[in-house]
């Protein structure tokens, strides 16, 4: 037997499951919070997950994040709104 036969692979089901892309907000790093309807805005600063707050609505996440990531990565944070 050579080792092409003997080389078990996942079902054609398994290799390709399709994206999830209902509720996902278009706003970067924010994710949704289905139990209190609000949004949650996280962060990886340092090698670490940090939490800075939930907030009503996705735009008003995505406004603080750019406050958060001037704040943290100075010229090299990638804004949702970058000033014209």
């Amino acid at each position: 037997m050579t080792f092409s036969q003997s080389r078990k692979t996942k079902p054609i089901q398994t290799q390709s499951k399709p994206k999830r892309t209902q509720n996902k907000p278009k706003a970067n790093p924010i994710k949704p919070n289905f139990k209190g309807k609000k949004m949650l805005l996280r962060l990886t600063i340092n090698g670490r997950r940090e939490s800075f707050g939930y907030y009503a609505d996705e735009i008003e996440a995505a406004k603080a994040y750019d406050r958060v990531a001037k704040k943290y990565r100075g010229e090299y944070a990638s804004l949702n709104f970058p000033k014209k």
